[in-house]
């Protein structure tokens, strides 16, 4: 095992080569079709992920504040 102290990146992939094949895995991680990156989200996923992160209570307690301040402003505009 001291061999694999001086590591580089040709003995890092010989390496996951080598153990592969010790547990009786052939197959590379390039024949297996593994990619380094997930795919990427699209617009809607984002858009849905950053959605379920607010907590309905704080999308009520914003939504409730908007409208007073709303209420807030047409009332200092009909008093002038």
């Amino acid at each position: 095992m001291s061999h694999f102290l001086a590591f580089s990146f040709k003995n890092a992939i010989a390496c996951i080569i080598y153990c592969f094949s010790s547990f009786g895995i052939t197959e590379t991680m390039c024949e297996a079709g593994a990619s380094r990156f997930r795919e990427p989200k699209t617009v809607v996923e984002e858009e849905d992920l950053v959605d379920k992160a607010i907590p309905t209570s704080t999308k009520y307690k914003n939504k409730w504040a908007t409208g007073i301040t709303i209420f807030n402003e047409w009332q200092t505009t009909r008093e002038v």
